[in-house]
């Protein structure tokens, strides 16, 4: 029983470190089998991924070091505030609904910095990569994806209104479940006669699906997109400004997928196990 005891001991002691132990070193930066696992754990993604996403991080990382970008304090705080307030919230009720969550606030606040960094990376390498199309390449873009330049006269929506955000978010969970406090009503709205923020919400917000949960007062709404009807192309001149902001985005993007790629090419990686 005992020689039983110390082999299930010592096995303990070589899986822990095993866990424990550095699986790959990204420029001397090293990522360990615990972070694989715990990414693709919190994700819901495979370790591959996982593994991917960390060295992609390490990455960014090692360019912001480079490149010398910076957060400090007054611009983080600003951020958060905004951050807050954009969903409702104070920075001091932002924090306890942090805490109520379980999530140490200087935790958040230091993936939050390391966000807004990644941000900063990325509008830098924006600014020197993306060129501006010209009118052609507009009205070729506008004629190839006209559906997204297209709007409805009407669209059929059910409603949600709660005093809670946590309980809008268990609708989009779970939308045939009844949650309590929870407000359900069906609308046929006319786009021409609401708000022009909350048009534009309903137009880009796909059929048979959610709308972000919008504050409303002290409450909140959520929308869910049943049908559009009477769905016609908008003028080019009328979107234009839309048509370059949809290039640019699609640019961005391509441009960070491009510069990370070299990165990727000509960085110091060494695999020393995987999961």
């Amino acid at each position: 029983m005992k020689k039983l005891f110390l082999i299930f001991t010592f096995t303990g002691y070589i899986f822990a470190g095993l866990i424990d132990a550095i699986a790959i070193i990204v420029n001397n930066e090293p990522i360990t089998m615990l972070e694989i696992l715990n990414t693709s754990k919190i994700l819901n993604i495979s370790k591959k991924e996982a593994t991917e996403l960390l060295i992609e991080q390490k990455l960014e990382e090692s360019e912001i070091k480079r490149l010398g970008i910076s957060v400090d304090e007054f611009e983080l705080e600003d951020a958060l505030e905004k951050f807050a307030k954009n969903r409702g919230l104070t920075l001091n009720e932002l924090k306890e609904l942090i805490k109520q969550k379980g999530i140490n606030w200087e935790e958040y606040e230091t993936n939050f910095k390391k966000q807004l960094l990644k941000k900063k990376l990325y509008q830098k390498i924006a600014s020197t990569k993306i060129s501006q199309p010209d009118e052609s390449e507009l009205l070729e873009y506008y004629k190839k994806h006209i559906k997204e330049f297209s709007v409805p006269k009407f669209v059929e929506v059910v409603k949600y209104i709660s005093n809670s955000q946590a309980a809008l978010n268990a609708v989009i969970k779970n939308p045939m479940a009844s949650i309590p406090g929870v407000q359900i009503g069906e609308e046929r709205v006319d786009i021409s006669k609401i708000n022009p923020k909350l048009a534009f919400l309903l137009q880009d917000t796909k059929e048979a699906s959610f709308t972000p949960i919008i504050p409303l007062g002290d409450k909140f709404l959520l929308m869910y997109v049943k049908k559009k009807i009477d769905v016609t192309p908008m003028e080019f001149e009328n979107v234009k400004n839309a048509v370059l902001a949809k290039i640019m985005e699609e640019r961005k993007k391509e441009a960070i997928k491009d510069y990370l790629a070299k990165l990727k090419v000509n960085a110091k990686i060494k695999v020393l196990r995987l999961p």
